[in-house]
């Protein structure tokens, strides 16, 4: 486990049937995504009305087995590692918000990687009209760079960027999984507008051109260009974005 699992939650992973079916008021988003756009909801007020949040619970535990058995709650930092938030917003066919909880390993938790490591995650699942049975999470495996996690199509990334691998993970199954790590470096030759500061990714990349195109042709900054740091510069046209 030498680099991040990502946990969806919200309407793409509370789902009913199959989890990849969308279980949410596609007026009511809709409405809330006009809102945001006008200024009438801040960024984080969308997100919380839209997609379900992952509660503090004792329910909701990672475990590490072995000599020194370590067991830490989801959400926060620990010895073990730190949660973060990621929110995404796929515009075809309507908004789709999704609220991700990402696990970052801490440096014990790499070191313990040496040898075979079990780790056991927990998850509550709460019910959705009263029915647990068509209820479930989504699980990433990726390493440390940006994850795809369907935001973008193939169309928009090409068949050289794969989708992130993802399992379901249903009510009231346990699921095992054998996880193995292979570490590749991409070097960018070019340092606009794909940089090869530390963090770098081919995903990343696509999608920080793709905002910054958007940002030349409405001016503004949308509710899906949420993470941290990402720089949108003063741009005056749609080509702007291109490197000299």
């Amino acid at each position: 486990m030498d680099g991040p699992v990502t946990i969806v939650t919200g309407e793409a992973s509370f789902v009913s049937g199959d989890p990849r079916i969308h279980l949410q008021d596609r007026k009511f988003v809709n409405s809330s995504l006009r809102r945001t756009l006008a200024g009438e909801l801040s960024v984080e007020e969308f997100y919380n009305l839209t997609t379900l949040q992952l509660m503090l619970s004792e329910t909701n535990r990672l475990k590490v087995y072995g000599r020194r058995p370590i067991a830490e709650p989801v959400t926060g930092s620990g010895v073990l590692g730190t949660w973060r938030e990621r929110y995404y917003l796929s515009l075809r066919e309507g908004a789709w918000p999704t609220r991700c909880f990402t696990f970052q390993p801490s440096a014990y938790l790499n070191n313990r990687t040496n040898n075979v490591l079990r780790i056991q995650l927990l998850l509550g699942v709460p019910p959705l009209f009263g029915n647990y049975k068509g209820v479930s999470y989504r699980l990433y495996f990726h390493g440390p760079d940006e994850p795809n996690l369907g935001d973008l199509s193939t169309p928009e990334h090409g068949r050289t960027v794969p989708k992130t691998v993802e399992v379901a993970l249903r009510s009231r199954i346990n699921g095992r999984f054998v996880v193995t790590v292979a570490l590749k470096k991409l070097a960018s030759l070019r340092r606009r507008p794909c940089r090869g500061e530390p963090g770098y990714s081919l995903t990343r990349c696509l999608k920080e051109c793709q905002w910054r195109r958007l940002a030349a042709l409405t001016g503004c900054r949308l509710p899906h260009m949420t993470y941290p740091g990402v720089f949108l510069p003063d741009t005056r046209g749609p080509l702007d974005h291109l490197p000299p």
